[in-house]
């Protein structure tokens, strides 16, 4: 700031100067005589040379009057002969205000405490009710497998195994076979006196003649007073399986069946 009023004092006195110059050349030829005639020619003065343009520092820019000089002659004025001292930069304008700092974050809100998580209970155990206790079989013995033997037209035959629970032989059974009135029974089951050939827990029975009939098995035990000798019409026996039903056809060929029993106890 205190370069440019400096400046602006350098130019104001040269322009007084050549104000004051230009007055006292007027006042000179007045009284010098030299009078004016007002009938003679106009005179036409000299084109007016413009002022150079004053080209300012990019610091600053130097403030030029308006009023124009009376002079004729024009004078220049060179700008290298200005004062030239160091020209401050300007001063640094302050910095924008900050803005608005935003207010600063609400109170977050503590996370609610977790919930307590149930445990999960093992399912109580239902009151299942315990099988009911096996039921005793009402007889003895009970049938196993049955099923169709190998086709002989000539006989009707009933044979099979006695065995228990486990699958072991039983002995000593004989089995009985009705049809209609008539029945027999087959020697005891495995070796025996009157059968010392047979299996363990084998019997047999056959009749020669072939017949078509609803037949009756049944296992019994042998009550005849017979001491060495087996009697296949003995009717003194006890009951230890039911009668179990069966069919022979002959014309279908249906004469040979395998009947087998299961002791109990």
């Amino acid at each position: 700031m205190i370069v440019k009023h400096r400046t602006a004092e350098v130019i104001f006195g040269i322009l007084l100067a050549l104000a004051l110059v230009s007055m006292g050349c007027g006042l000179t030829d007045r009284l010098s005589g030299r009078v004016s005639d007002d009938s003679a020619e106009p005179t036409a003065l000299p084109t007016r040379t413009p002022w150079p343009t004053f080209t300012p520092t990019p610091a600053s820019v130097a403030i030029v009057p308006t009023q124009e000089p009376v002079s004729q002659e024009p004078t220049t004025v060179k700008l290298d002969d200005l004062a030239t001292a160091e020209i401050e930069a300007p001063d640094t304008p302050p910095p924008p205000p900050p803005t608005d700092t935003p207010p600063p974050p609400t109170d977050t809100p503590p996370p609610a405490p977790p919930t307590d998580t149930p445990v999960p209970r093992p399912p109580q155990p239902t009151n299942t009710p315990a099988p009911p206790p096996p039921t005793t079989p009402k007889y003895q013995f009970t049938p196993g497998p049955w099923y169709g033997g190998e086709r002989n037209d000539a006989i009707v035959r009933f044979y099979g195994y006695l065995k228990d629970t486990n699958g072991t032989p039983v002995n000593g059974y004989p089995v009985r076979a009705t049809c209609g009135d008539f029945a027999v029974l087959s020697y005891p089951s495995g070796p025996s006196i009157v059968a010392p050939d047979w299996a363990p827990g084998w019997y047999d029975i056959v009749f020669p003649n072939p017949i078509s009939c609803n037949f009756t098995l049944q296992v019994v035990e042998y009550q005849c007073n017979t001491p060495g000798f087996f009697d296949a019409q003995c009717d003194q026996f006890t009951p230890l399986s039911e009668a179990v039903s069966v069919a022979t056809n002959v014309e279908a060929g249906e004469t040979i069946i395998v009947a087998e029993w299961i002791k109990n106890w």
